[in-house]
């Protein structure tokens, strides 16, 4: 198999994963979100939108939005570290796993760079987790500055420089960040 294709195939796998993530993730965090709000105004609608939600009560879009961040820290972190360490859902699927770069599991500190700085501060746009966060900032300081046009484009550039830097290096990058990389395992 040439260089290119070996990349493709590789890239692809990276690529099926980030999209099951960013689904499931997304899913996960949403969860709490919407049973809280459906819980407290006894809707059966569901609602996400934490600005939305302010509407009828700040109080309940504060705790909505905080259980919405423990969910996606657990999916995004806590799984990666304690239940399949390097792996999220999408990664453990696709046979995909998150290591440092000296070939060791990801410690602690690499994958809170690599997963809460990188991903979900830097490269915002990428992972479900961010949006969730900047409505409670938005909430929080009683603006839309967050959400904001000139800030999501500066997101979306870092997000494609992180892509150029997969396509090119091999690694994005909150690899380069938490000087990790990711493992390609044998298929069983």
């Amino acid at each position: 198999m040439s260089f290119l294709n070996k990349l493709v195939k590789l890239i692809g796998r990276r690529f099926i994963a980030y999209v099951i993530d960013w689904y499931i993730g997304g899913i996960f965090i949403n969860i709490p979100i919407v049973l809280i709000y459906g819980c407290v105004f006894n809707q059966t609608q569901m609602q996400t939108n934490l600005l939305e939600i302010s509407k009828e009560s700040l109080l309940v879009a504060y705790l909505a939005g905080i259980a919405g961040v423990v969910f996606g820290i657990f999916y995004f972190f806590i799984i990666p570290f304690f239940i399949w360490p390097g792996q999220t859902l999408g990664k453990r699927i696709l046979k995909i796993k998150i290591i440092n770069n000296n070939g060791q599991d990801i410690s602690f500190f690499s994958l809170f760079l690599r997963q809460i700085i990188g991903l979900t501060v830097l490269e915002g746009v990428i992972i479900s987790l961010t949006g969730t966060i900047r409505q409670l900032f938005d909430l929080l300081f009683h603006t839309s500055i967050f959400t904001s046009s000139n800030l999501m484009i500066f997101a979306y550039v870092l997000s494609f420089i992180s892509c150029l830097f997969v396509l090119i290096k091999g690694r994005a990058l909150h690899d380069f960040i938490a000087s990790t990389r990711i493992e390609y395992l044998k298929s069983s």
